[in-house]
Parts: C-alpha cells; sequence; structure tokens
C-alpha cells in the first residue's frame, strides 16, 4: 500500500516489508542528488562566514560549527557516490546524465573546503594522509563520472574547466593540513647550526702557515647586546604596529610550540621589549601571536599566502568563470529549470566563495604584515621602489580602520557589586582575537548545591516594574532545569551536567591582567647575569618564592614541592582561599588582590576539573582528590542545615564559618584515616594560619596564586595550549605566553657559551 508507512507483499511464500512509503522512495530517487549538492554549498556558506567565530567564543556555536564541518566532508563525499551510481545505472546517457556530471566536479571544490577552517581539532593535521587518499580517490570518482559521459557531451569542456578548479582546491587543503601536522612544522623550523668551526679552524691554521698572527678569542653570549627586530617597533600607526610585533615574535618564536629552546641573546631581546611597554599593549601583542598560530594550524593561510597559492586562486576562479561563461552560451534544450538553477547556483557559489576568500585574504593581519616582510629594498628599481612604497602606504591605511576595531577595549562597568573604577575586556565578538573570559568553577559552591545558572539575573533585580512576572517565569524555568538535572544524573551524565551548571563566565579584568604583568615582570627582574640556578627557581616556583619573601615559614609544607604535590596545593590553596574570603566582609571599594585571588583561585580549579589536557601534569591524580575532598565536605555540609538559608552570600558565609570552627576544638588528623586523600581539613589548617596574618594577608595569597598560576602554564604541554586555541582560548594560554615574554621560558645558557673569532694577536 502506497499510502501506509509499512507495506507488506507477498510472494512466493516470502514476506517483504517496505518500511518506506513509495511515495517518499521516488522523491527521494528522483531529488537525492539535488538535495544533498545543494546541503553541501549551504554547509560551505555558512563554514566560510562561522567557522573562524569559533576562535573567539564558546558555546552553541562552535558545536554548530564543528557539525558542519563533518558534515561538509560527508555530503560532498557521498554526493560523489550518489551520482556515480546514477550514470552507472543509465546505459544511455542523457542531457541530465551530461548536467550532474558537470556537477561532480564542483563538490571537489567543496571538498577542498573554506580557507577559514580546514582541521577542527590538532588530530585532522596528523591525518593528512587519509585526505590525501580521499583527495586520490574522489578525484578519480569525478574523472571516472567525466570519461563515463564524454561521449556527445556538449559540457565537457566546463566540465573539465571545474574539475582542474576543484583538484587545485582539494590538493590545497591536503597541504596545509600536512604543513600544520607538527612533524612538518618542525622540520620547517632550521635552528641556527652556530658558528661554521671547520672553516674558522681552517683559514687559523691557513694563517699559522703562512706567518700571519692570528689568535682565537673567546667572547661570551651574555656580553652582546641584540637589537634584531628593534626596527619594527616603532613604525607605523599604533594598529599596525601591534600586529607587527606580534608578527616578529611569532615568526622569531614559534618554536616554542615544539618544544625548542633559545639562546640568553634571544631572552633578553624579547624581555627588553615587553618592559618597555604598558601591560595592555603587551596583551594585544600576544593576542596577534596566539591569533597567528591558530591561523597556521586551523586554517590554508599558511598555504595560501604564498606565491603559488595567489597563483591557484587566480587559476582557479578563472576556470570556474570561464566554465560560467560557457555554460551562459551553451544551448538549453531539454534541461529542466530546476536542473539549470542548480547549475547556476553551483557556479555562482563556487565564485562568491572564491571571491570572499580573496577578500578575507585582503582583510587579515597577515595582509599588515607584508611590507614587514619586504623593507629591504636596496637594488630594486626606482620606479618599482616607489611603486612598491605606495602599495604598502595604501594597505597601511586600508588596514588601519579594519585592524582598531580589533583593539583590546576595555569597558567599565557599573553595578552595586562592582568597584567604580572596574573595568573588563568588552571587543565585539566579531573582532576578538579570543573569547575574552575566564572560567571559574567554586568548590564551596559545588558542594553547597548553588548552581550558577539558577542565580536570577542582575537585569531583574534593578527594575522593579515587571519583576513579578519575569521572576515567576524565571523561577518556572529553573524548576524545569532541576528536574532535567535529576534525569541527567540518574542517566549518568552527572559530571557534563555539573560541569555547566557550576561554571561561571566572567570577561577578563583590566586590574587582573595588570596584576598578573606586575607579578611576572618582578620575578624576571630577579634573573640577572650568569646565575642560571635563579633563572630555573624563578620559571618553576609555585607559590615557595612568594611565602619565603614574606618570611611565613609556617605556610611552607603547603607549597614545597618536596612535601605536597602541586594538585594538593592547589585544591588546599583553593579552599583556604574561599575560607578567608567568605569570613570577612569587603567594603566593595576596590578591585585589588582579595578579588584576584579569588577569581584566580576558581580558574584553576576549572582548568584541574573541565580542561585535564592543560592540566595534565596533575590531571588524573588532582581529580579524585578533588571529588574526594567533595564528598567529604557535602557529608559535613549535611549536618549543618545550610539549604535552610535562602541568601547565597550568608549561606556560604556560615558554611565557612562551620569548618573554621571545628578546628578549635578537634585536630584534622582525629578526623581522617590514613588512606583518606581528601583535602578539606588540612585546607582549613591552612586558612588558620593566613587568619594570622594581620597586614599583608591578601598580598600574599595573591603572589602565591600568581606563581600557582604561572607554573601550571609552562607545565602545560605547548600542543594543549595549542590546541584549546581553537575553542576560544584560555587565559592559561596568555599567560604562557607571557611569561615567555619576560624571559621565563625555554630558554637557556648555550653550552659552550662562546664563539670563535679570528684576528690578530693583541700584545
Amino acid at each position: 500500500m502506497g499510502g501506509s508507512f509499512i507495506s507488506i507483499m507477498l510472494s512466493s511464500g516470502q514476506i517483504k516489508i517496505d518500511m518506506i512509503p513509495k511515495f517518499w522512495k521516488k522523491i527521494w530517487d528522483e531529488w537525492d542528488v539535488h538535495g544533498v549538492i545543494l546541503l553541501s554549498l549551504c554547509l560551505q556558506i555558512f563554514l566560510i562566514f562561522f567557522a573562524s567565530l569559533r576562535k573567539r567564543t564558546k558555546g552553541f556555536l562552535p558545536r554548530a560549527i564543528w557539525l558542519a564541518y563533518l558534515l561538509a566532508d560527508w555530503a560532498a563525499s557521498y554526493c560523489v557516490g550518489l551520482i556515480s551510481n546514477n550514470q552507472k545505472a543509465h546505459s544511455t546517457k542523457t542531457t541530465r546524465d551530461h548536467l550532474t556530471a558537470f556537477w561532480s566536479p564542483f563538490l571537489l571544490l567543496h571538498l577542498g573546503g573554506p580557507d577559514t577552517i580546514t582541521a577542527y581539532a590538532l588530530e585532522d593535521n596528523e591525518l593528512w594522509l587519509r585526505h590525501l587518499l580521499g583527495l586520490i580517490f574522489q578525484s578519480g570518482t569525478a574523472a571516472c563520472i567525466f570519461v563515463l559521459t564524454l561521449h556527445d557531451n556538449s559540457l565537457w569542456f566546463p566540465t573539465l574547466l571545474v574539475f582542474v578548479a576543484g583538484l587545485i582546491k582539494y590538493a590545497e587543503r591536503t597541504r596545509a593540513l600536512y604543513v600544520a601536522s607538527f612533524n612538518a612544522f618542525r622540520q620547517s623550523l632550521v635552528p641556527d647550526p652556530g658558528p661554521d668551526y671547520g672553516r674558522l679552524m681552517e683559514e687559523f691554521y691557513s694563517r699559522r702557515k703562512a706567518g700571519l698572527p692570528a689568535q682565537i678569542v673567546t667572547i661570551s653570549e651574555l656580553g652582546g647586546t641584540s637589537d634584531a627586530g628593534s626596527e619594527y617597533w616603532s613604525q607605523g600607526p599604533n594598529e599596525l604596529e601591534a600586529v607587527r610585533k606580534g608578527f616578529f615574535f611569532f615568526q622569531k618564536f614559534r618554536g616554542i610550540i615544539v618544544d625548542m629552546i633559545y639562546s640568553f641573546d634571544d631572552r633578553r631581546e624579547i624581555r627588553r621589549y615587553t618592559e618597555s611597554k604598558a601591560p595592555e599593549e603587551v596583551l594585544e601583542v600576544i593576542e596577534v601571536e596566539l591569533n597567528f598560530m591558530y591561523e597556521a594550524f586551523y586554517t590554508k593561510v599558511t598555504v595560501v599566502r604564498k606565491w603559488f597559492g595567489y597563483c591557484n586562486k587566480f587559476i582557479s576562479f578563472t576556470f570556474v568563470l570561464l566554465a560560467l561563461g560557457l555554460f551562459i552560451l551553451e544551448e538549453k534544450r531539454g534541461l529542466d529549470k530546476f536542473d539549470t538553477g542548480v547549475t547556476y547556483a553551483l557556479l555562482y557559489g563556487a565564485l562568491a566563495l572564491d571571491t570572499i576568500a580573496f577578500v578575507k585574504l585582503l582583510f587579515t593581519e597577515y595582509t599588515a604584515t607584508l611590507s614587514l616582510e619586504s623593507q629591504d629594498l636596496k637594488g630594486v628599481p626606482l620606479f618599482q621602489r616607489s611603486k612598491m612604497s605606495l602599495l604598502r602606504k595604501f594597505n597601511d591605511k586600508m588596514l588601519v580602520g579594519f585592524l582598531r576595531w580589533k583593539k583590546p577595549r576595555w569597558a567599565e562597568i557599573k553595578e552595586q557589586q562592582q568597584p567604580a573604577d572596574y573595568k573588563e575586556l568588552s571587543t565585539p565578538v566579531l573582532y576578538r582575537r579570543w573569547w575574552g573570559s575566564i572560567s571559574r568553577y567554586n568548590l564551596m559552591k559545588y558542594c553547597l548545591e548553588m548552581p550558577v545558572h539558577q542565580k536570577i539575573p542582575r537585569h531583574l533585580n534593578e527594575k522593579p516594574c515587571i519583576e513579578r512576572f519575569q521572576k515567576k517565569c524565571f523561577k518556572i524555568v529553573l524548576s524545569a532545569q532541576g528536574g532535567f538535572y535529576k534525569v541527567a544524573h540518574l542517566c549518568g551524565f552527572r559530571d557534563l551536567i555539573d560541569q555547566w551548571r557550576f561554571k561561571e563566565d566572567m570577561p577578563l579584568p583590566k586590574d587582573l591582567w595588570r596584576y598578573i604583568f606586575k607579578q611576572l615582570r618582578e620575578r624576571s627582574s630577579r634573573v640577572c647575569g650568569e646565575d642560571a640556578e635563579m633563572f630555573r627557581r624563578m620559571c618553576f616556583v609555585r607559590g615557595e618564592w612568594a611565602i619565603k619573601e614574606a618570611k611565613l615559614h609556617m605556610l611552607m609544607p603547603f607549597v614545597d614541592p618536596e612535601e605536597v604535590a602541586f594538585d594538593q596545593s592547589l585544591i588546599m590553596w583553593h579552599i583556604a582561599t574561599c575560607l578567608c574570603y567568605y569570613s570577612e566582609k569587603n567594603n566593595g571599594e576596590h578591585f585589588d588582590e582579595r578579588d584576584y585571588s579569588m577569581i584566580l583561585s576558581d580558574y584553576l580549579i576549572y582548568l584541574l576539573t573541565a580542561q585535564p589536557a592543560m592540566m595534565s601534569y596533575v590531571a588524573g591524580i588532582g581529580q579524585i582528590r578533588f571529588q574526594t575532598t567533595c564528598e567529604e565536605a557535602k557529608r559535613f555540609f549535611s549536618r549543618k542545615s545550610l539549604d535552610l538559608i535562602t541568601d547565597r552570600r550568608e549561606r556560604l558565609e556560615e558554611a565557612c564559618q562551620g569548618i573554621m570552627a571545628v578546628l578549635e576544638d578537634v585536630a584534622p588528623e582525629h578526623l581522617t584515616s590514613e588512606w583518606s586523600i581528601s583535602l578539606l581539613f588540612d585546607a582549613c589548617r591552612l586558612a588558620k594560619e593566613l587568619q594570622k596574618i594581620e597586614n599583608n594577608k591578601w598580598e600574599i595569597i595573591g603572589a602565591v596564586w600568581v606563581e600557582l598560576l604561572s607554573f601550571a602554564a609552562i607545565q602545560c604541554k605547548p600542543t594543549a595550549h595549542v590546541k584549546v586555541l581553537s575553542e576560544g582560548g584560555e587565559l592559561l594560554s596568555l599567560v604562557w605566553l607571557l611569561m615567555f615574554h619576560f624571559g621565563l621560558g625555554n630558554f637557556q645558557f648555550k653550552d659552550p657559551r662562546t664563539k670563535l673569532l679570528i684576528g690578530k694577536v693583541v700584545q
């Protein structure tokens, strides 16, 4: 029965069940190629406009981009197979078969993908061989379709043109994946081999034989100065200057991604520049460096911006344009109007995608660096030199307006909960170079069941006109969410749901960035001369330096690497910071070390629980310790009836005071067994010690948290920093590069730290 969803036919004693109605099967057989190829075109349009937004935001949009990225490859490959099957099914080729054969090369263009995304994750770059096989087989299938319809096919020449253009695009993507793979990236970085020892010794002995005075002089590399790149530090408008500085440092120090080690000459060079700039200027330069890292590993920019990349773009665009002209001149007799419309959509779509890609390539930060790459005009004819100079000035003026929108913007927030001078990062989404926010995860709020997403929004508390209705609706939504959470917990998605419920996002505060900058600059200034041991200590301190400076030796057991692991120290200091923070009142007049400490504390706990790749140094046992500590805290809070307190702040204060009161009567070791790895009451002991500090308690706590943050940044694998760039980026990656800018990265003395020179003997 054609109208039913399940039809049963009896023939020769066999039962055949047809699950799909014949009507729908007929529609699918008739329009399958049309639907899939138009879906492929729509996915390409979506990706070229929105793929770059995944480095600027988190949440739903990156997931949508991930889905579109996977569907784009599937749709193009599947459609090639559909066209191939249809061609084989028809022994006599019709004009429609010739037209669908003309469509198949467009799918190679789609498989080549837009310039804005080649890989969604770093692992995609390592699978470049798979894409190479896909290039061979998909182009082979398209070629077979073309050959099968070659007889009496009036569209054979436009089909050939589009086939060549599609082959170029697909090969371009495969090469971009190969170049971005870590082996190829490492091989592209040729380290300096040092002085030519063999040539110098030959010259030295030849001078000795000739009776000429010669001497080998050893010069320490630390004695010299390096001004390489300084000519780019103050050129052009501020917008171009930041981009050129960022590109220069990216080109010079991109080897840190593959763990290359640099000399102290390089350290002195980048440190001298960083110390001479304001924190906001350095933030913009670091954002530019991270943006170049993102484009090098996730887009086609590295391949497209070469001279052969521009040639490939010109050839593919020209060939598709010629194919459009030939199709317009082609006789349309016997062709369905809808089929003709689909063909025009594919042709105009391909031209539009190439045009948009070229415009995007012009308005990129790479374009702002073109004049930087061609500073030396010596030997160039005068006319050509003036022409290049005019082009450079035109590019600069054109890009200044574009780059001005991408500068970090700080908005002043005027709320009752915030101090008067509070500013936070507020760059518009379309112009951000990274997410620009910090995620926070608080152990106390998690244990007290105080989800961030169950707070009534601030604007509902500010306007007393329509709050009642809005609050009722909001509470209904919250109750529905509570039921959903219970079902999700029963289904085994508790950890995933809790990470979303208790995670709080806030824009990066301006004063917090300045505070981190100041702390790292002071630490960097302590490394001087040839004290390599001091340099290593400054790079890998995790709280002990700040405590030694304050001469608070009773706190050393909580940070000493020989006594406590990093994850233990992290959890204990987090709980102790919470206890100190909620046990005292804050006047809210200034955004100071107290707030910095709480934000960094929550942020590092978020990394420990939700970003294990970035905290791989402690991720395994650290997460277990965190969960064990949470269970003990929940058990403790369940006896205090804190659920009766409706005010969130008051509930936190009562919880902290309850924990602190336990230590007045019973020692913590009496409440835990030998095998327990809970850190709740050890953290209480730390909080009690911190409460004894009268004057500079929060200055010490803030300095400890900056050291813990910098230690986590330097211990995080560079691949993890690059990987998170495709997910919006993290503050930890900015701190990682900031440490490198202050010379607290992979620098070391050369061994031997000498250079060989030959000259006259000095008497």
